[in-house]
């Protein structure tokens, strides 16, 4: 962040789906010139995906901006206990208002190129972890993608370390 450039970051509303799924994209897109052999949900489900869960309380889409670009999102959400499905069913039509829950999850974080070793993705962990735990959470688990380095350094200045290691390919 050049430091006449005032960082902002603030929770996604619905009114923000079309910048959320764009910034969604260029993760996809990035995680693929990476190397990701996952299979990248098409632009219509993520989208559909994205404007169910900025409507919950239970996940934090934080958005970065500077000069009034976005430069970068963070997905984060609590891992809510296993619950009865009609209750489940219940609380995904009408979140609870605050709910809580031990373990936060962050699903994606994402910093565009010209926003990258600026202290962006160190500010969007900080809020989501700061989101997070206004709602309880003592624990947060990441998975990061083998050989994404800048990752793990970010998680591991937040003092998330990996913990275990799985293996993926085809059989």
């Amino acid at each position: 962040m050049a430091p006449d450039r005032e960082l902002t970051i603030r929770r996604a509303t619905r009114d923000d789906l079309d910048l959320v799924a764009a910034l969604y994209e260029q993760l996809v897109q990035d995680q693929v010139a990476r190397g990701w052999t996952g299979r990248p949900t098409p632009a219509d489900e993520s989208r559909s995906y994205i404007a169910g869960r900025l409507q919950r309380a239970d996940v934090h889409y934080l958005i970065a901006s500077e000069a009034g670009l976005p430069v970068g999102f963070v997905e984060a959400a609590l891992l809510l206990h296993r619950q009865p499905w009609p209750l489940r069913l219940l609380h995904r039509l009408l979140p609870p208002a605050k709910p809580q829950a031990a373990l936060g999850y962050i699903h994606n974080i994402y910093v565009r190129d010209d926003g990258r070793r600026t202290g962006v993705g160190s500010s969007l962990l900080t809020a989501a972890i700061s989101a997070l735990k206004t709602q309880g959470i003592r624990r947060l688990r990441a998975h990061v993608i083998a050989g994404n380095e800048a990752s793990f350094a970010l998680f591991a200045k937040a003092g998330l370390l990996p913990t275990q290691t799985a293996v993926e390919g085809e059989v």
